[in-house]
């Protein structure tokens, strides 16, 4: 048998996965490219080192920092040249550019926190660009709330519970850089994946999604957008999430701050881009309505909370309908709602690729749920003009914050 047949089979007959387990089907792979595993997971980090290098190398300071924030995952060694001293020297410069993106700032306060970076950073600096950049963004306490909490500092922490309450927004930016994705689709065509990875990754998926035949080929066809969008996954992924436990342990046992706190709880749950921030300004709340006793409040803030997590979950269930990412629709709807996300947020995230694959599977489909039979839409913030808006996902040209 040719080494063509062999691929053939794999890539085009789910009959053959589904009378081997993934096991022999990643062997007969193997034996068809005359490689190993072990070959193949070498070429991909070699390639992924060199892509991220290329990214450090970049004149962007926004592009800079994103190359420098995989070397300093655990996954990756420091080097002589991109030690830790000369990588907190150009983090501590990059706060002097007025490139810099607000969403870079946010990038820049976590590494400086949570790496071996802290020693090394310009941390008045980065409170001072910070203050400069985003005043009204809640985010820029959290790390020092955190420190404060920490030292025990019940003047500072006092202080940053009222800034918390007067920032008219929240955004964690747990989302990616637009950079990211454009450097490395332009990284691709000068430097193409692997064959065997791209083979590999292949069957993999046609093993997880079992798709029947015009689909396995449109899969293998449309592999190496497939794999960029698996890589723009992994890397939002690696996201850091803030820490909001001090701020819920000093409002679920400070009563002073009682009042800030609500304010804090209707800031996170109205003003955020964030689900997961929404849902501790519900748990918030929650908890100082039981310390009050007061069962009307108590069972209204309850309700709220589940109005806003089963909106969501409905939503999800229509965007996650089919498992339609690994495939080259899903590609296409996902570099649609990846600038929604950045600008307005994650339920707006949720709610474009919900209606865009409920626009496409609904064609053949009558299993897939309308997006308008959810329930009660959240409310998202236009901040830029102030303005309150709801979604909507009942015309045709969508626009997940249509008035």
């Amino acid at each position: 048998m040719t080494k063509a047949t062999l691929l053939a089979i794999l890539f085009f007959s789910p009959i053959a996965l589904a009378q081997q387990n993934l096991q022999e089907a990643q062997e007969l792979l193997l034996m068809g490219l005359a490689t190993t595993k072990e070959i193949i997971k070498n070429e991909s980090l070699a390639w992924d080192k060199s892509f991220y290098q290329s990214l450090i190398e970049d004149d962007d300071a926004n592009i800079k920092l994103l190359g420098y924030t995989k070397i300093l995952s655990r996954s990756y060694g420091l080097d002589e040249k991109n030690s830790l001293q000369n990588i907190a020297i150009e983090l501590n410069s990059m706060l002097a550019s007025e490139v810099l993106s607000p969403k870079s700032i946010a990038t820049i306060d976590n590494l400086c926190f949570s790496t071996k970076l802290e020693p090394f950073c310009d941390h008045e600096a980065l409170f001072a660009r910070q203050n400069k950049s985003m005043p009204d963004n809640a985010s820029i306490y959290l790390q020092r709330f955190s420190l404060a909490y920490k030292d025990n500092n019940q003047d500072e922490i006092d202080q940053l519970i009222k800034n918390i309450a007067q920032s008219t927004y929240i955004d964690i930016h747990m989302y990616l850089h637009e950079g990211f994705r454009i450097k490395l689709e332009e990284y691709v065509k000068d430097n193409p994946f692997s064959k065997n990875e791209l083979a590999m990754e292949n069957l993999l998926i046609l093993g997880f999604l079992h798709p029947n035949s015009k689909e396995s080929e449109e899969i293998s066809d449309n592999m190496e957008n497939i794999l960029i969008f698996v890589k723009v996954v992994v890397a939002k992924l690696r996201e850091p999430i803030p820490s909001f436990k001090n701020i819920w342990e000093e409002c679920n046992n400070n009563e002073k701050h009682e009042q800030a706190c609500l304010k804090i709880s209707e800031l996170f749950i109205n003003k955020s881009k964030s689900l997961i921030t929404a849902l501790i300004g519900h748990k918030i709340k929650i908890e100082i309505f039981k310390q009050r006793g007061n069962s009307k409040e108590l069972e209204q803030a309850e309700a709220s909370r589940d109005e806003y997590k089963n909106y969501y979950e409905c939503v999800a269930n229509i965007m996650n309908y089919r498992s339609p990412y690994i495939s080259r629709k899903g590609v296409e709807f996902s570099k649609i709602a990846e600038p929604i996300e950045r600008e307005f947020g994650e339920v707006a995230l949720f709610e474009s690729l919900a209606k865009l694959n409920y626009d496409y599977y609904s064609l053949t489909d009558k299993n897939i749920n309308n997006p308008e039979n959810c329930k009660k839409k959240p409310q998202t913030e236009d901040r830029d003009r102030g303005q309150t808006r709801t979604s909507s996902s009942s015309t045709n040209t969508f626009n997940p914050l249509q008035k």
